[in-house]
């Protein structure tokens, strides 16, 4: 599997490859799941993105919380369930 922050990175800077509408699948404490549009996101480093946020303007969600990313709606990138 790649990891997440490879496929991001991809996505920046593989012109060719992101010419497509991309969503990021995210855990939140409060809302369960929350899949936000890419363009969405103000940036990205080595474990987190910054998101503008309607409410809060800016919010920082770390990348292991990321749970799926998708492209034109297809999921192309998922974390695998926890065994329990």
């Amino acid at each position: 599997m790649i990891y997440i922050k490879k496929l991001l990175d991809r996505i920046r800077w593989d012109f060719s490859f992101s010419q497509a509408y991309f969503e990021l699948e995210y855990e939140d404490r409060v809302n369960g799941l929350v899949r936000v549009a890419l363009d969405q996101i103000v940036s990205i480093d080595s474990q987190s993105f910054i998101m503008k946020d309607q409410y809060f303007g800016k919010i920082t969600i770390p990348l292991h919380r990321i749970k799926g990313v998708y492209r034109n709606g297809e999921l192309i990138w998922g974390r695998r369930p926890k065994e329990e």
